[in-house]
């Protein structure tokens, strides 16, 4: 497969390992490997996710005329025509936008700010000790790390759609609870407050219903205490 993919994206620069890695450690054996210059712009490709054609030379010019280090962009299983991307409207996010709607595929940032953020947490994600909040830890610390941090609520991106049936949003749920509730404490402030009481709930609601084993539930307290990584 590598080769197949060398041969027909050879402007590519691939990079392959020889072993399952967890998430969190494959993207940072790339991100270790990269030479960015200040004006690059770094995106987090998924498997099950697209960029619709021009949205990634939309999203780098958005940056450079708005002087933005770091984008978030909204994702749909229908991402948005190319007419509604020139519409889209950015504004200024908040803490908790951040905090509830990141994932690695919705952030987009400059060479200089990923070199400031630094690597991702490899505690966290799938494959790690907290499955869930690597995304919104990395999300987070590059929205503090930014100049200046724009966000568009217009889907840019295609990727698979969450599962709209209430149980399966609340298995995915229990799956990623400890690391999101990690990330939250991690990053706790005064407007955090509201969003981790709801998220501690609603870990309270999964033990108490037989969904997430109450080691789980600990574990995202006892990692806490420890020092933070990154």
């Amino acid at each position: 497969m590598p080769e197949a993919l060398r041969a027909r994206y050879p402007t590519i620069a691939w990079q392959t390992v020889p072993r399952a890695l967890p998430a969190a450690t494959a993207r940072n054996e790339v991100l270790r490997s990269l030479v960015l210059a200040d004006d690059d712009h770094l995106f987090f490709p998924d498997d099950d996710a697209w960029y619709p054609h021009g949205s990634v030379a939309h999203l780098v010019e958005v940056s450079r005329t708005r002087a933005a280090d770091v984008l978030f962009v909204w994702y749909d299983d229908e991402p948005a025509t190319s007419d509604a991307r020139l519409a889209a409207r950015y504004e200024q996010p908040s803490a908790v936008d951040v905090m509830r709607r990141s994932g690695m595929i919705t952030i987009v940032l400059t060479g200089r700010c990923a070199k400031k953020v630094g690597l991702i947490d490899e505690r966290l994600g799938l494959g790690s000790p907290l499955p869930g909040g690597e995304d919104a830890d990395y999300a987070f610390r590059a929205y503090k790390a930014a100049r200046r941090a724009l966000m568009t609520r217009t889907p840019l991106f295609g990727h698979r759609s969450l599962t709209r049936d209430r149980r399966s949003r609340v298995r995915e749920m229990s799956r990623y609870w400890p690391g999101v509730m990690f990330a939250t404490l991690k990053h706790l402030r005064p407007s955090l407050v509201p969003l981790a009481a709801y998220r501690l709930a609603a870990g309270g609601y999964l033990v108490a219903t037989g969904r997430l084993p109450i080691r789980s539930f600990v574990a995202a307290f006892a990692m806490k205490a420890r020092r933070a990584e990154p």
